[in-house]
C-alpha cells in the first residue's frame, strides 16, 4: 500500500503531522513504501505562541516522529488509522487521534510531547475589579477521538473530510475536521501547503474552555459555550542534505472561533507556531 505522507510531515501540529521530512523515499516525496517503520528526530527551535494569560509559550527542541504503513493499519504518532477503501482518488479510513485543545492547558511538561503531533494556545480580559480573585491552576484531561475519515485526490490538492467522537469518555463532544492540502517538488526541494477548517461542539467547548466553579472565584465572566469552527493555515519546506538529513521548517497559523476565544482564560483569537531545524531519518 502506498500512503500520502503530508500529514506525516506535519507532525507538529493536533491536527495534523511528522516532522520528518516529506518524503522517506526521495525518488517520490509524497509517498513511502508499506510494511515499514518509519523514524526520525528533528533538532532545532519549535515554538507555539498559547494566547492564555499567565500561560508560557511551547518550545522544543526536539521533535521525534514515528510512522508505520501497513496493508492496512498505519500509525502517525498519537494517529492510528485503518483503510477500509482505498482507491485511485477516494479512501475512506476509521481513524483516532487526540484532541489539540488540551495544549492550551498545564500538562507538567507533556505539551512539548504533544508539539511533535501539534503545533497547535485568561483569567478575565479586563472587566474584573483589582480585588478580584485572581484564577487557579487550571487543567484539562486529554481526550481521544476516533471517527471516519475520507480523502480525496482532486487537481487542486487532497480534500479530506473527517467526523470524530470522544472515544475517552472525557467529554463526550464531537468534531469535523475540513483540510486541503497540497505537496511540491522543485528538484530536491519539497514544499506543502495546507488550509483547514475543525468544528467542535458544544459539549467540546464547555468542558475546555468554561471555568469551574472553583477556578472562578470572584469573577464572574457571563461566558457560554457555544459549537464553533477554527480555521488554520500551515506550510512545511523540506530539503535533503543527505541520505538521512534534510532541513526543515514548519510555519502555521491558527484562528480561533469567536466564542472560543472570547472564553474568560484566553486573550486572543489567534496564534502562530513553528519549528526551524535539521532532521534524521533513521
Amino acid at each position: 500500500m502506498m500512503r500520502n505522507t503530508f500529514y506525516m510531515a506535519l507532525l507538529l501540529l493536533l491536527t495534523m503531522k511528522s516532522s520528518s521530512a516529506l518524503a522517506t523515499d526521495k525518488t517520490d516525496p509524497q509517498q513511502v513504501l508499506a510494511n515499514q517503520w518509519h523514524v526520525s528526530l528533528a533538532v532545532g527551535y519549535g515554538y507555539v505562541d498559547v494566547p492564555r494569560a499567565g500561560k508560557k509559550p511551547v518550545k522544543t527542541y526536539l521533535l521525534p516522529s514515528i510512522s508505520y504503513y501497513g496493508e492496512k493499519f498505519y500509525l502517525e504518532n498519537f494517529t492510528m488509522g485503518y483503510s477500509l477503501y482505498e482507491g485511485d482518488i477516494f479512501m475512506l479510513d476509521l481513524q483516532t487521534k487526540l484532541n489539540d485543545d488540551v495544549i492550551f492547558f498545564e500538562l507538567d511538561g507533556f505539551e512539548n510531547l504533544f508539539a511533535s503531533d501539534l503545533l497547535g494556545f485568561t483569567p478575565n480580559r479586563g472587566g474584573a475589579g483589582p480585588t478580584a480573585s485572581p484564577i487557579i491552576s487550571i487543567e484539562r484531561s486529554v481526550s481521544y477521538l476516533g471517527g471516519v475519515n475520507a480523502l480525496w485526490t482532486t487537481p487542486a490538492g487532497d480534500l479530506s473530510l473527517g467526523g470524530f467522537n470522544d472515544i475517552s469518555n472525557i467529554h463526550n463532544g464531537h468534531e469535523a475536521h475540513l483540510r486541503l492540502t497540497d505537496t511540491f517538488r522543485y528538484q530536491m526541494f519539497a514544499w506543502a501547503f495546507e488550509l483547514g477548517a475543525t468544528y467542535k461542539s458544544k459539549e467540546t467547548v464547555s468542558y475546555y474552555y468554561e471555568l469551574r466553579p472553583d477556578e472562578i472565584g470572584t469573577i464572574h465572566t457571563g461566558y457560554n459555550a457555544r459549537a464553533g469552527v477554527n480555521y488554520h493555515a500551515r506550510a512545511l519546506f523540506d530539503y535533503p542534505l543527505s541520505d538521512h538529513w534534510s532541513a526543515i521548517a514548519v510555519v502555521e497559523y491558527n484562528r480561533l472561533a469567536s466564542n472560543i476565544a472570547d472564553s474568560p482564560f484566553l486573550n486572543d483569537n489567534e496564534y502562530w507556531g513553528g519549528f526551524v531545524g535539521v532532521n534524521y531519518r533513521f
